[in-house]
């Protein structure tokens, strides 16, 4: 999941500044945290993205991903469905739903300093939380980072409601609390010297997926 990961948040990047330009977001869910005392709201988003986004863009990985996405709708709350591994009858791993929610503190809609990131796996059947040691939530202080930010190594997630709007979109409502630790790597690991407490709960109403940019990232693990 750490290659999906990084597109992810490649593809979130680009749409925040592409789109902030155009005033294209739109408020999807809430987040309200206390991280190390600090009282702080945060937001999903969606986007429409414009047709011609990718022009004038020169990275060639870049200007892939924007092409993907152009014309279609985006958002910073996701899910996708993967399916389950079978040897010879025996389940190896079982289908998973994963959800991915964005949390931007920006009001606007841009990726910054003290943005947070909740990804974690549902039973597609029951839509259930099917292993919390699978959770991650992450805090960046200082901004988008693989090497520089938080994460919560002692604690723990509770889903209140996983509520199905349509063929496409959930609602999601819980909270969290615990210890985040400060990280410098994919590989999570608690360092109670750096800890800080934290408490939140968010509702996203909108958590969609079978989107462009999920079948490019599920493509590329």
């Amino acid at each position: 999941m750490s290659r999906s990961r990084t597109l992810l948040g490649v593809v979130v990047t680009l749409l925040s500044s592409l789109a902030l330009a155009e005033g294209a977001w739109f408020e999807t869910g809430t987040l309200t945290a206390v991280i190390d005392g600090e009282e702080r709201l945060l937001r999903t988003f969606g986007t429409l993205v414009a047709a011609d986004v990718a022009d004038g863009v020169e990275d060639a990985q870049q200007r892939a991903l924007l092409e993907r996405v152009a014309g279609t709708e985006q958002h910073t709350a996701t899910h996708k469905l993967v399916e389950g591994m079978t040897l010879g009858g025996i389940v190896l791993t079982p289908p998973t739903l994963w959800v991915v929610l964005t949390f931007h503190h920006d009001a606007s809609g841009a990726a910054g300093p003290h943005d947070v990131t909740l990804q974690f796996p549902l039973d597609p059947t029951t839509l259930e939380l099917s292993d919390p040691d699978q959770v991650e939530i992450k805090y960046f202080p200082n901004g988008s980072s693989y090497d520089d930010f938080y994460a919560l190594t002692d604690g723990a997630l509770s889903l209140t409601a996983v509520e199905v709007v349509d063929d496409v979109t959930l609602r999601v409502r819980g909270a969290f609390a615990g210890v985040l630790t400060h990280q410098t790597s994919f590989d999570l690991v608690h360092d109670p010297d750096t800890a800080i407490a934290v408490e939140a709960g968010f509702v996203v109403e909108r958590v969609v997926g079978s989107q462009l940019v999920l079948e490019t990232l599920q493509g590329a693990d």
